[in-house]
């Protein structure tokens, strides 16, 4: 009986209702929208390729030229699972589903593992604010691996709070499993070994006990056998057990590419805006904003939160410290990387920020009882609107960002019908191309500023040649009058025109390129077959 009122508790009942509705948002938002953001289409791409296959390729299918190619030596486990749920037929539905679907299994997750760790108020806490930050919802629409290694992350971590609160091993175990499939998952993952390291070692000086450490090697034990599969596939193929680790150690020979010095040379990336610039000539309150919405909530919640469990030194509030000081790490991108970047590579901390922020709200609602036993359930009430409307606002910006040029798609849909299975795209916007074209494509070549910035006949042919591009892929809405890396700079366009001979138009929709270029900008794309 008290088990059936836990579960029909006030606060539960919230969290359901929440998690519900936040899952058919982020359902709609992948529904209408192409698999064309990002690098949807890449791991779309190779899910679709495994499931149909059966096998994990050694190099990347459809992705490379003659001369570049690189092996598939990156954490596998998204692309499998996907291509799992493809062996009973390829549907675009699945993918859509699976994203939001596992957001939504992360938030009960958190409710359902720290209850039992520190109390139902501070968990349904945690796990509203966590599907409901910004930087949370975006990932919930986007294809990409994030959501699936954050699920592990609050896996494992919860397992290893069980086993330091009930000293069950069995806990213990499922901490270690959690982590080889968060490894096996994104880079990120291996954080949780740094944990590790300091949670023994912390114990290990503090009690002055070895024998904690035999714990600590059945961790590594399950965790190597784990990992040790693709370990010994990635030796056998690139001559390193485990590729992507964090700062380039041990990347083996998994590109394969020409030892060619370009003679020109691009300005940049592209150009500085928006959440293309990094995070301090954005700004901080800009970036805060950008990646946990409301400021005077989450973000400026976190300072008072994490000095009340500076105070407090309770014995779970030094077992969080040392997982917030693990994950510390990951603050080293914000010197150099996108704005964008830097809040996706460090979404395996925000489990963490939330339980931290959770601690310190729980504490306020506790206080508030004394005026009315009523008030703790109204407040909680009032941090789920807050926590929606922070989710409904980057929602509603997700639905228009997540739309892609029509014109784009129109394009690949005939490029599929009337180019060889076999033609090679030179194209930008690589992924989109790969996923919806279904045809070879590349892009980030040693040689690509010879190609688009040089305008010498001989020179571009030679580049293209050596490579074995058949086909130039324009998106018109990439124009740039600058040399940027990812743009076509209008230049290289205007040369192309200017020598069909050798690049004659194959296909083209949308303005025709002087009518773009008058426009300050237009959709569209033309196709352009190479003749050496």
């Amino acid at each position: 009986m008290a088990t059936l009122e836990i579960e029909l508790s006030s606060e539960f009942l919230i969290l359901i209702i929440f998690l519900i509705v936040t899952f058919s948002i982020n359902l709609y938002i992948t529904l209408v929208s192409p698999i064309a953001f990002g690098d949807e289409g890449f791991h779309t791409h190779l899910a679709r390729w495994i499931s149909v296959h059966k096998e994990i390729p050694e190099f990347l299918p459809l992705y490379g030229t003659l001369i570049h190619r690189e092996g598939f030596a990156r954490p596998p486990l998204w692309n499998i699972l996907e291509g799992f749920f493809y062996l009973f037929g390829f549907n675009e539905t699945i993918v859509k589903i699976l994203v939001p679907f596992i957001t939504l299994l992360s938030g009960l997750s958190i409710y359902s593992l720290f209850k039992r760790v520190l109390n139902e108020r501070t968990s349904l806490i945690a796990a509203l604010i966590y599907v409901s930050l910004p930087c949370i919802v975006t990932y919930s629409v986007l294809f990409y691996v994030d959501m699936l290694v954050n699920f592990w992350i609050i896996l494992s971590l919860g397992s290893f709070c069980l086993w330091e609160k009930f000293k069950d091993k069995k806990y213990l175990l499922l901490s270690s499993l959690f982590t080889g499939l968060a490894i096996l998952t994104k880079t990120t993952g291996y954080f949780l070994l740094l944990f590790y390291f300091f949670y023994f070692t912390f114990r290990v000086l503090s009690e002055k006990k070895f024998e904690i450490l035999k714990d600590f090697g059945l961790v590594i034990s399950l965790l190597f056998l784990t990992l040790s599969g693709w370990m010994i596939r990635n030796y056998f193929f690139f001559s390193t057990p485990l590729t992507n680790l964090p700062f380039n150690v041990l990347q083996g020979k998994t590109i394969i590419k020409p030892d060619y010095t370009p003679i020109h040379e691009f300005e940049g990336r592209i150009a500085e805006i928006a959440t293309e610039a990094t995070v301090f000539k954005i700004g901080l309150v800009e970036y805060f904003d950008f990646a946990y919405g409301f400021l005077w909530f989450f973000p400026l919640l976190l300072f008072p939160s994490l000095l009340y469990l500076l105070l407090r030194k309770e014995k779970f509030d030094k077992l969080i410290l040392l997982m917030l000081i693990a994950a510390l790490p990951g603050i080293y991108i914000f010197i150099s990387a996108r704005a964008e970047d830097v809040a996706r590579y460090n979404l395996y901390s925000v489990p963490i920020l939330v339980l931290i922020v959770s601690i310190y709200l729980e504490k306020i609602l506790d206080w508030s009882k004394r005026y009315s036993k009523y008030l703790p359930l109204f407040l909680i009430f009032c941090i789920a609107i807050i926590s929606f409307l922070n989710f409904l606002g980057k929602a509603n910006m997700m639905i228009r960002v997540k739309q892609f040029s029509p014109l784009f798609l129109e394009a690949c849909n005939w490029i599929k019908q009337n180019l060889p299975l076999n033609a090679s795209l030179l194209s930008l916007h690589t992924h989109p191309t790969v996923y919806n074209c279904e045809r070879k494509a590349i892009w980030e070549l040693v040689d690509l500023p010879d190609i688009l910035l040089s305008n010498d006949i001989n020179l571009t042919l030679n580049r293209l040649k050596a490579n074995g591009i058949d086909y130039i892929f324009v998106q018109k809405f990439s124009l740039s009058g600058g040399k940027y890396r990812q743009t076509y700079p209008i230049t290289f366009v205007q040369f192309l025109e200017n020598n069909s001979e050798y690049f004659e138009k194959v296909y083209e929709n949308g303005p025709n390129l002087a009518q773009c270029l008058a426009m300050g900008g237009c959709d569209g794309t033309i196709l352009y077959k190479v003749n050496y």
